[in-house]
This record gives C-alpha cells, sequence and structure tokens, in this order.
C-alpha cells in the first residue's frame, strides 16, 4: 500500500529511545519525506534525546515524552490529529498511544517483542537482518525509495572546540568503553591494555564517557599509565563534533558507537550478548568482533553463567589489528 494512495497530512513516528535505536530509525524518515516531501512528519522521542532530532531537515516537529509528563503527550498528539502513525518501538506503551488517540492509519512490525499487533490497523513483517534494513524495506513497501540518510546535529561552538582539542597529526582512535547494559561491556582491563598497545604503535588515544561514566573513564586512563586523555563531557552534538575527526572508534554495542557509524567514521564493534547481524553498526567502513560462545547472542542485560564469557574471551591483540588495518585501509583509499 502506497502512502500516497492514503491522501494523508500528518504522520507521527514513534521511537521514544534508545539513542542508537533513534539513529538506526532516521533513514526510515529520510526514506518518506524525500518520497513523498507533502508529508508532515513529526516525531515521539523522549526529551534528553530531542537534540539528536532537532535540525532533522524532514521534520515538522518533535513531541516529548517522558512518564511523567504523558498526559501532556497525549493531549498535544491528540490536538495534532494525525492521519497516521508508525510504531518503531514495538512495545505495549508505544502501540497503545496512538490507539488512544484515535489516529486513523497505525503501522507497526509483524514481529514486535511485545503481543501488541492488536493495535495496529496494518503490520509490516521485516526479511533483512539488519534493523537498519527492515526500516527501508519498509519504507520500500510503502512506495518509498530507499535512501540511506542520517541527518545529525552540528553546532559551531562544537565545531571549533573539537578544531582546537584535536592539534596533533597523528592518527586518533576514540574509546567508548561504556553502555546501557554493563553486561555488553568488554572488560575495563582489556581496554587499558588496548590504549597501551595503541599507543606504542603511535596513535594519539582518547577516551569517551557519558552520563555516571566519568569514573569508569578514569580508571581506564589511569590503568593504562595515561597513555589515553579523556575526552571533555560532550552532549550530542559535541559527539558529532568530536567524533568525526577521529580515524577510528572502538566501542561495544551502544548509541555513541552507532552515531560514530552514521557519521561514516571507521568503528570497531566488540559484541556479545547482542546480534551484530541485527544491531551492528551499520555501513561497510568497520570491523565487528563476535568471539561468541554458543549461548550468545542472549539479549539479557545480565549474563546467565555470570562470566560474560562473549566478551572476556574477545582478545586484545584482535580489537587492535582490527584497528589497524581499518587505519591502514583509511591510508590506501586515500592514496
Amino acid at each position: 500500500m502506497r502512502l500516497d494512495s492514503l491522501y494523508l497530512k500528518k504522520v507521527l513516528i514513534i521511537r521514544t529511545s534508545s539513542l542508537g535505536d533513534v539513529i538506526h530509525s532516521l533513514p526510515f524518515l529520510s526514506s518518506l519525506k524525500k518520497s513523498f516531501p507533502s508529508l508532515r512528519f513529526y516525531w515521539l522521542v523522549k526529551s534528553s534525546l530531542s537534540p539528536l532530532l532537532r535540525d532533522n531537515p524532514h521534520l515538522q516537529g518533535i513531541i516529548s515524552w517522558e512518564k511523567r509528563n504523558a498526559w501532556e503527550a497525549l493531549s498535544k498528539l491528540k490536538a495534532l490529529a494525525f492521519d497516521a502513525a508508525f510504531d518503531l518501538q514495538g512495545l505495549l506503551r508505544s502501540a497503545l498511544l496512538p490507539f488512544l488517540v484515535r489516529i486513523p492509519h497505525r503501522w507497526g512490525m509483524a514481529n514486535s517483542k511485545e503481543k501488541v499487533g492488536v493495535f495496529y490497523t496494518e503490520s509490516f513483517l521485516p526479511s533483512s537482518s539488519h534493523i537498519v534494513d527492515q526500516y527501508l524495506d519498509w519504507a520500500e513497501s510503502l512506495g518509498a525509495e530507499r535512501i540511506v540518510e542520517f541527518p545529525l546535529p552540528r553546532e559551531e561552538k562544537w565545531e571549533r572546540k573539537a578544531e582546537d582539542y584535536f592539534s596533533s597529526s597523528r592518527k586518533k582512535v576514540i574509546i567508548i568503553p561504556g553502555g546501557g547494559w554493563a553486561n555488553k561491556r568488554w572488560p575495563q582491563a582489556k581496554y587499558s591494555k588496548l590504549i597501551v598497545s595503541l599507543a606504542r604503535k603511535g596513535f594519539d588515544v582518547f577516551v569517551f564517557w557519558g552520563k555516571e561514566e566519568w569514573e569508569l573513564a578514569d580508571r581506564i586512563r589511569v590503568t593504562s599509565s595515561h597513555k589515553a586523555n579523556l575526552l571533555p563531557c560532550l552532549d550530542i552534538p559535541g559527539m558529532v563534533s568530536f567524533f568525526k575527526r577521529a580515524d577510528v572508534i572502538v566501542g561495544g554495542d551502544t548509541g555513541p558507537l552507532h552515531l560514530a557509524a552514521a557519521l561514516q567514521v571507521p568503528v570497531v564493534g566488540i559484541y556479545g550478548p547482542t546480534d551484530p547481524q541485527r544491531n551492528g553498526p551499520y555501513g561497510k567502513n568497520n570491523k565487528i568482533i563476535f568471539n561468541a560462545p554458543p549461548c550468545a547472542p542472549c539479549w539479557k542485560r545480565k549474563c546467565g553463567k555470570k562470566d560474560n564469557a562473549c566478551l572476556k574471551e574477545i582478545k586484545v591483540e584482535k580489537v587492535c589489528k582490527a584497528v589497524e588495518e581499518l587505519i591502514g585501509r583509511d591510508k590506501r583509499e586515500k592514496t
């Protein structure tokens, strides 16, 4: 069913969290808006992630979602009188919202985690592996062109700070040791050893830290004999400005790594409990390290065997080699 056959005017996209998931959803919006420019798109998202969408040229508006302001959000949704909604979150709450405000056309994925199909008027069953490709398949099924585009926010103040911060001409590697689930984090000691190895090879190494991760980042800096520098505290536009100046970025399955991949910065993704076929860094300039036991990917926030073998068994030498290969490939492509 093509969207332009339904005489729609206003369309709501629901993807409230998390950073990586919202980033993965951006090509879906780009494909629909560029294919059907007369449609006006709005996005329901957590207020902490609204800066990611603030400068998106394909959006007419952003609606903040928090549990504490649920009734306020519902009132806004109802007042805007949407013709259609796409639930990219696939949870009971996200499927229920457009139903409650009586949006007539309500689309969702047929393979959602929760049994929410009863709230949809139309469902789409994806066949691709990666979540970005699933969304693009969905857009194509609606008559849209397949457009891989990640509009990301930029601020001049962060551009200037990043330009001043990275004064060295040496190759730059950014380490992202944190993540929303502790179970997805490669061990701290391995990051420290990786930093020492990379510094010996002549790379400048920097450690990124997010909310409540400064102590982790500082321990890694100290235990790597101060061979790395801690990046300043960065918001989303700050990440964009700093990350795009790196030669390689290393980390687990976490939002900042997916932001780096969306910027087309080469990344090394260290994976264990989650499936890189579905949630790996999107694009061709990347390497994924996934040396997993039979229990992986388990998609669990806590390891059932309590040993995190899927990540602990990944060797520092393998990650270091992946970084070198990406930097070497980048050199060859520029010559």
